[in-house]
This record gives C-alpha cells, sequence and structure tokens, in this order.
C-alpha cells in the first residue's frame, strides 16, 4: 500500500500510574490523508530487548475503512499480562505500548508509548505510561 500521511492530534490513555496488569483503555485520534480501505489497529507490549524481548500482544480493533480527514481509534484491553516475565526485566528496561494502524499487507504509522515499570512497597508492580504527544 502507498504511504498515507497520519497526523496524530491526541492520545489518552487509561487507567495511568496503577497497578501493571489493570485494564487498558487507548484512545487515539488522527487525520487521515486520504481513505484508508481495511484498516485495524494492534496493540502489543514490548519490555526488554534482544534475546530477552517479550512482545506480548494486547489485542486488535475490527476491521473498518477510515475516512480522510478527522478519525479516532478506541482500543481496550481487560489487562496486560505479564505473566512469564521476570519482574526485574519490567523494572529495569522502559517498556512500549505500540499501536500499529495496518492496512491490507502493510503498516500505516505504529505509535511507540513509552512505559516504565516500578515495584511498590507490597511488591505490586505499577505502570506509567507517557503521552508522546505531551
Amino acid at each position: 500500500m502507498a504511504q498515507v500521511k497520519i497526523d496524530v492530534t491526541k492520545i489518552s490513555v487509561e487507567p495511568n500510574m496503577c497497578p501493571l496488569e489493570s485494564e487498558i483503555k487507548l484512545c487515539i485520534d488522527f487525520n487521515a490523508e486520504e481513505k484508508i480501505a481495511d484498516s485495524w489497529w494492534d496493540v502489543v507490549y514490548v519490555v526488554g530487548q534482544g534475546a530477552k524481548c517479550h512482545v506480548i500482544p494486547l489485542g486488535s480493533t475490527e476491521r473498518t475503512h477510515l475516512s480522510s480527514g478527522a478519525n479516532q481509534a478506541l482500543f481496550s484491553a481487560p489487562s496486560i499480562s505479564v505473566k512469564g516475565v521476570k519482574a526485574s526485566l519490567l523494572c529495569n528496561s522502559p517498556g512500549l505500548i505500540k499501536a500499529i494502524l495496518k492496512s491490507g499487507d502493510g503498516e500505516v504509522i505504529e505509535i511507540s508509548l513509552v512505559t516504565m515499570v516500578s515495584k511498590c512497597p507490597d511488591g505490586t508492580l505499577s505502570r506509567n505510561i507517557m503521552n508522546p504527544l505531551e
């Protein structure tokens, strides 16, 4: 597919500053230069690098046809499962929530939100997802 210009105007993530494995709701407002047929968003959580890289699928939106001009992507997942990933890896290297807009066989745009994880005094893990537009 030919590259379509996308201008992201707003991103919101909820909840934030909360337990790592809590539900996640992502809203992305964006303008598309032209229509995008058969498109969807894949959302993943990536932590670690090299041989210790974990790509955790969070889900996808339903396929749709996007209009030229203003659009909004809404995504939610009931939790972020980090089962099998060591807490030390989660806490010692920034992760990324990646929202990837796809169409047909290609990627249109990838938005990365740096995700910091810290250990709370009670031993639970807390997340802070940083908005690249702020």
